[in-house]
């Protein structure tokens, strides 16, 4: 048994020996590659993940900007909105006082037309009036019959 022993020592110190002088080179190149991948890959996670981070940042940043710049833009429309609907209500108060003046000097030109004819109607009557009265003697009651005559044709604006 001892013998067995000393020799699956001497079996695994050869096979050591075998693997150390052909094998431990392409293994430790291996090994040490897949070291330095992960070295690799390790170190571009972190600077992918800082890079993302400033980017983030920067994302941030324009995004803040580009809500500020929408609020001044809509202030300003806002603004500009005002001053438009003002202008526009100006106007058109400017246009109704317009209309309303020309409606009341048409109004005074319509009165003062209307009472020269009514003027002129007047004197037609009194003319009439005083014709007849010239003529003869006019009883009372055709007086005031020709008076009525007279105010119903004015009053109908004959």
């Amino acid at each position: 048994m001892l013998y067995m022993v000393l020799g699956q020592l001497i079996a695994i110190i050869v096979t050591f020996l075998i693997i150390k002088k052909f094998g431990y080179k392409s293994f430790k190149a291996v090994m040490d590659a897949r070291k330095s991948f992960i070295e690799d890959s390790i170190s571009s996670a972190a600077e992918s993940k800082l890079e993302a981070t400033e980017l983030k940042l920067v994302a941030a940043t324009e995004r803040d900007e580009v809500r500020q710049n929408k609020k001044l833009i809509i202030d300003e429309a806002h603004k500009n909105a005002k001053k438009e609907a003002e202008g526009i209500v100006q106007k058109s108060k400017d246009n109704a006082k317009n209309i309303i003046t020309k409606a009341h000097s048409d109004i005074e030109q319509e009165k003062i037309t209307v009472q020269a004819e009514l003027s002129g109607d007047v004197m037609d009557l009194v003319s009439l009036v005083s014709a007849k009265f010239i003529a003869g003697n006019i009883s009372k009651e055709v007086e005031e019959s020709m008076i009525n005559d007279a105010i119903a044709l004015v009053s109908n604006g004959q």
